[in-house]
């Protein structure tokens, strides 16, 4: 039997067991209908370059769009801004009583803790000493003070009321002096007057002789009068004047005594005060705020504070030994971390980081924003260069934050595209493999 030709149907046998077709016409129609399909990828095949060349325009085009930053991580620490009150004595001390416990806060001068020692009973005993001389002088020595300083009133009040009466006698006297002088000068020259007629008359010889010289001698005896009346009142306003002045003279004296009496009083109470303050001011350089209590010394808080630290040995604090820490309840956190010298180059003051908080994860608590604000210029004892970061933002952390939080600060020094970390990465190795 020949073979059908291509595209021809066989007519089916009735023998066949078939369903009526032959096995000739499943071959045809496969031979038919694979032509559209060998078309088909020679097409796809015409398109492949075009669609790998978009592909890669696309992907270099997404590489310059594409900004991957660039990151320094370090870990830090939180801080205090504000640092912690260490209480440690130069002394061996006894911790008689504690009264507070690490975390509690308390407002300022709440007792903490109560201290005794040799060294503090010293101090207690030369404050109470000067606290003792203090008071029995103004309870005693003052009141002395004050009855010699009322005596030296009253008699300057005396002296005062004596010159008064000098100087009102002395007016008076003047007066009554000036008085007197007029008429004695009148009595002169009416005597002269007198003497005058009398010698014309006795020149004409109209009197006797003895007028006249009767007249004459009352001339003389007025003039007498008057030159001693003159004296004599020269003299009483010069005697008064000395009076007056010896009074004056006391006067100044019991005012000096006076002001000295006041001026020793104020030195001996400003001696004993600056005594009594001395005494307080040891036990204070010692020892900060405190009270005395029962012959032992009971420290204050200066501030609100929040107990940090609290001595929990033996009864005994050695010399030196921490006995007691406070951290101011208002007090601001920075972050402190050390930059390698390597990295130095892309840190500067001013710039923005945040910092990851190791006890709340970034990812449900968020992070806290800070800016560098202290970096060193020169490298510490291990090399690297410390700075600090001012916390601007807290986030939800803001109430979280405790100092000695550790965490991972992360600082953008660089946001450059996928390509520009490509070629910075061709160069350094080329640079490795030149070398």
């Amino acid at each position: 039997m020949s073979e059908p030709e291509h595209g021809q149907v066989e007519e089916p046998t009735p023998n066949d067991d078939m369903d009526g077709l032959a096995p000739h016409q499943y071959q045809s129609l496969y031979e038919e209908e694979d032509i559209p399909l060998l078309d088909l990828r020679a097409n796809l095949h015409r398109f492949v370059p075009s669609i790998a060349l978009f592909f890669l325009f696309f992907l270099v085009i997404t590489g310059f769009l594409v900004r991957i930053p660039r990151e320094l991580r370090y870990t830090t620490v939180l801080k205090s801004a504000t640092p912690e009150t260490i209480y440690r004595f130069p002394d061996p001390v006894y911790l008689e009583e504690t009264m507070v416990r690490p975390g509690q806060q308390v407002d300022g001068g709440a007792p903490l803790i109560r201290l005794s020692s040799p060294e503090i009973a010293t101090l207690i005993a030369a404050y109470r000493r000067a606290e003792r001389d203090l008071d029995l002088f103004l309870r005693e020595k003052v009141h002395d003070y004050e009855i010699r300083q009322d005596l030296l009133h009253l008699d300057i009040r005396d002296l005062e009321t004596a010159i008064e009466r000098l100087e009102l006698q002395r007016a008076q006297d003047r007066l009554a002096s000036g008085e007197r002088l007029r008429k004695l000068q009148d009595q002169s020259r009416l005597a002269k007057s007198r003497a005058e007629a009398r010698a014309q008359l006795d020149k004409d010889a109209l009197i006797a002789k003895e007028d006249y010289l009767d007249a004459a001698t009352r001339v003389r005896t007025t003039a007498a009068d008057l030159a001693q009346a003159k004296l004599e009142s020269q003299r009483d306003w010069h005697l008064q004047g000395l009076d007056l002045r010896a009074l004056q003279v006391r006067l100044d004296r019991t005012r000096t005594q006076l002001d000295l009496l006041c001026q020793d009083r104020e030195i001996k109470r400003r001696e004993l005060t600056q005594t009594l303050e001395n005494a307080e001011e040891n036990l204070r350089l010692h020892y900060g705020p405190t009270r005395i209590s029962d012959g032992t010394l009971v420290l204050l808080a200066p501030q609100a504070s929040t107990v940090s630290f609290v001595f929990d040995g033996q009864r005994e604090v050695g010399e030196g030994l921490i006995a007691l820490k406070l951290l101011k309840n208002s007090a601001d956190l920075y972050a402190y971390a050390k930059i390698p010298p390597h990295d130095i180059g892309h840190v500067r003051p001013g710039m923005n980081l945040i910092v990851k908080v190791d006890t709340f994860p970034h990812y449900r608590w968020g992070f806290v924003k800070g800016t560098i604000q202290h970096l060193s210029l020169a490298p510490d004892e291990t090399g690297a260069f410390p700075f600090e970061v001012r916390l601007t933002d807290h986030g939800k952390l803001a109430e979280l934050l405790k100092i000695g939080m550790t965490g991972e600060l992360v600082i953008q020094v660089d946001n450059r595209h996928f390509w520009g970390l490509v070629f910075e990465g061709l160069h350094q190795e080329s640079d490795r493999l030149l070398r």
